[in-house]
């Protein structure tokens, strides 16, 4: 058992997630290529066009048969089960090099048709297997996690945690990380990680997955909020039903939760007020990561769990506790930007326009003394450079959604002079990093935050009625002032690196199998 083991953890969830990561980003430059390139009259001959993509389909199957390699050596062979799953992704990764060799075909035919049809053709076989590549590569991830976390669970000192990991969002990659480290903080145990989607339904298979390892750790994340993986089973993102979660016998853990509710949305439907009164119930420890979610759960719950609800900062608001910041590169100062573009309407109201006109005007003037960074953490979030084009802003492009590495992330939050941060990680992990930033707030949590280190006064609230004066003053006060922001950070952090570490220490973890 421990060589099967062994054999089964040398492929890890993040390499693997690398894999796929490339793989996906490839063919979406791959794709782009193809469209650029037939356009470009005037480029390069028909032939050496058709061998830049026959390269380019090679390289994408073989990346294919990596990932097929990498989940196969995973499945192992310790159940009838995983072998079953094993032969359906065969099946599909063979099905999908298929596609990708007639495409491929396909492309070659249509460069030396010179019609509109072709090209129509050819951008809806590309759209089309487009999709079908994303859809087997979720497939796959999905199931190396599950089989993974069965094999770790197996090993002594495991726990389980399930958490909202996304390739999506930039934010969430590091946020499971820190919190896993914050954990192993607090024990001399090392901890085997059994890891799941949070999203995914709990079933009688992750429930017998859990009640293998000593504990289950749920988080963090803005986990409440009812149109991110929308179900009738508990009407937030995780849907275990009250029935599956008193199957599990182990402790249940909740840390740094958000109500991430938006302005204006709707309620939750009446079952989340039932489940969440049977998960509080049911939970040996039940953390959120503000007083404003603490608030706002409580509301929900019966008199007599209110008060199982605790205040538990998010591990990235502590980040140069958790690991060592790296060394700072004497460069041009800069200012880095992040802008949210999702559910626009709720984080905007009608003042959209108004907002980036103002925000376009204020980085303008600041890049004539800074260089200006723009900080992507999902794609949608660059609508934005269409306002910062307009205004003839000169910026760098930082797409982080395509490097999802914890060290990319503690290198671009610990750099900047100054971030404005429009998504709640873009406030929470600079200020981790002790960076200071001004928070654009579209989001009651960002405001929530500043309320609990006690600094209102590094946020400007979109729906000020004098937003842009409040920008241009607050963004200059914590230039001006940047040793003595910087201070305050170090200081507000200390105080919540005490709650975290005296939250966990509460705990007591231990291996409860022995």
């Amino acid at each position: 058992m421990k060589k099967l083991l062994k054999r089964a953890l040398k492929i890890e969830y993040g390499e693997t997630h690398y894999i796929f990561s490339i793989f996906g980003k490839r063919f979406r430059k791959y794709s782009s290529k193809v469209a650029n390139r037939y356009l470009r009259k005037n480029g390069k001959s028909q032939k050496e066009r058709i061998q830049f993509l026959e390269k380019e389909v090679e390289s994408l199957k073989a990346q294919v048969e990596r990932s097929a390699t990498a989940i196969g050596e995973s499945f192992l062979e310790h159940s009838e089960e995983a072998r079953k799953q094993q032969d359906s992704l065969e099946k599909e990764v063979e099905s999908l090099k298929a596609q990708v060799e007639r495409s491929a075909t396909a492309i070659g035919e249509s460069f030396l048709e010179h019609s509109e049809e072709a090209r129509k053709q050819q951008d809806k076989g590309i759209r089309l297997l487009e999709q079908k590549l994303i859809t087997v590569e979720k497939h796959l991830q999905n199931s190396f996690v599950d089989t993974k976390a069965h094999i770790e669970s197996l090993s002594k000192n495991s726990y389980a945690h399930f958490s909202a990991y996304s390739i999506a969002n930039a934010g969430d990659n590091i946020l499971v990380k820190s919190i896993r480290d914050s954990i192993q903080e607090v024990t001399e145990i090392s901890i085997s990680w059994a890891q799941r989607s949070i999203r995914k339904e709990l079933n009688d298979e992750a429930v017998a997955l859990v009640n293998k390892t000593n504990g289950l750790f749920v988080g963090g994340g803005g986990l409440f909020l009812r149109d991110t993986n929308p179900n009738e089973i508990s009407g937030w993102q995780w849907p275990a039903s009250r029935n599956q979660l008193r199957k599990i016998k182990v402790p249940i853990y909740y840390l740094a939760l958000g109500y991430n509710r938006f302005r204006g949305q709707e309620d939750f439907e009446d079952i989340f007020t039932e489940n969440i009164n049977h998960v509080v119930a049911q939970s040996s420890f039940f953390g959120m990561r503000n007083h404003g979610s603490v608030d706002a759960i409580r509301k929900y719950l019966r008199d007599d769990l209110k008060e199982k609800v605790s205040f538990h900062p998010c591990a990235t608001t502590v980040l140069s506790k958790l690991y060592d910041l790296p060394f700072k590169r004497k460069e041009k100062p800069f200012i880095a930007v992040n802008c949210a573009f999702d559910r626009e309407d709720m984080r905007f109201g009608d003042k959209k326009a108004e907002v980036f006109s103002a925000l376009s005007r204020l980085l303008k003037k600041l890049s004539t003394d800074y260089t200006i960074k723009c900080y992507s953490h999902m794609a949608m979030d660059e609508k934005a450079f269409e306002y910062f084009d307009d205004f003839g802003l000169e910026f760098e492009r930082v797409p982080l959604y395509k490097n999802l590495s914890t060290d990319t992330f503690l290198n671009v939050y610990s750099s900047p002079k100054l971030v404005l941060a429009m998504r709640g990680h873009a406030q929470l992990i600079p200020f981790g990093c002790g960076t200071p930033t001004l928070s654009i707030i579209t989001h009651d949590k960002l405001a929530w935050f500043l309320e609990d280190v006690g600094h209102p006064e590094w946020g400007v609230d979109v729906q000020d009625d004098n937003f842009e004066l409040n920008l241009i003053e607050r963004t200059g006060y914590i230039l001006k002032n940047h040793k003595k922001v910087v201070s305050e950070i170090e200081a507000a952090k200390d105080r919540l690196w005490s709650t975290t570490m005296g939250n966990l220490q509460s705990l007591g973890l231990v291996d409860r199998r022995k």
